[in-house]
């Protein structure tokens, strides 16, 4: 899969990202919301994952790189999964290194998967999740035109902390038609 923009290219990863990787996972300050796995092995072993290749089996992550046009850096990668096959349902989620943060870069690439999703997979609704303290990924997810459908107590667990979840979603009609204003 491969998705453009004029600065933008969001694409498979390659065996050549894996340090590009490692060194993005391995920052735990940019991770302290996330949650995702942050010890060397287990990074390891999700790269290894993503490299077996993408089925689009229900709860399987694909990973794509977010890379500049501009000097062919990797400044981050984004998520997609099929929550539901049958409900049309897909989750999105995002992760910018930080030296690429406050660019507008993370928007404009969760933009291009969303119009992507849409327009070319048979997906209904997207949702995401975020931890409320991750001001900049709920108002992230609040410039693509998601709405906060809930917020879940303690609904995930970071290191040995119980943390809140906001949800948002993204109907197709609603993204299609905030796309017919412009």
């Amino acid at each position: 899969m491969k998705i453009e923009s004029q600065r933008l290219i969001l694409r498979s990863m390659l065996q050549s990202d894996q340090d590009d990787f490692f060194n993005h996972r391995l920052d735990h300050e940019n991770f302290i919301y996330i949650g995702l796995a942050q010890e060397k092995q287990q990074v390891a072993e999700r790269f290894a994952e993503i490299m077996s290749g993408w089925k689009g089996s229900e709860g399987e992550k694909l990973a794509l790189a977010i890379e500049l046009k501009s000097t062919g850096s990797m400044a981050g990668d984004l998520m997609f999964k099929y929550q539901s096959h049958s409900h049309q349902i897909a989750e999105i989620g995002y992760a910018l290194k930080t030296d690429f943060q406050g660019q507008g870069i993370a928007t404009e690439a969760a933009k291009m998967l969303v119009d992507y999703v849409f327009n070319e997979l048979p997906v209904n609704k997207i949702v995401a999740y975020c931890d409320p303290r991750n001001t900049a990924s709920f108002s992230l997810m609040e410039k693509l035109g998601m709405r906060r459908e809930g917020h879940l107590r303690e609904n995930m667990r970071i290191g040995d902390q119980w943390c809140d979840t906001y949800c948002y979603a993204l109907l197709k009609r609603d993204w299609r038609q905030s796309n017919e204003q412009k």
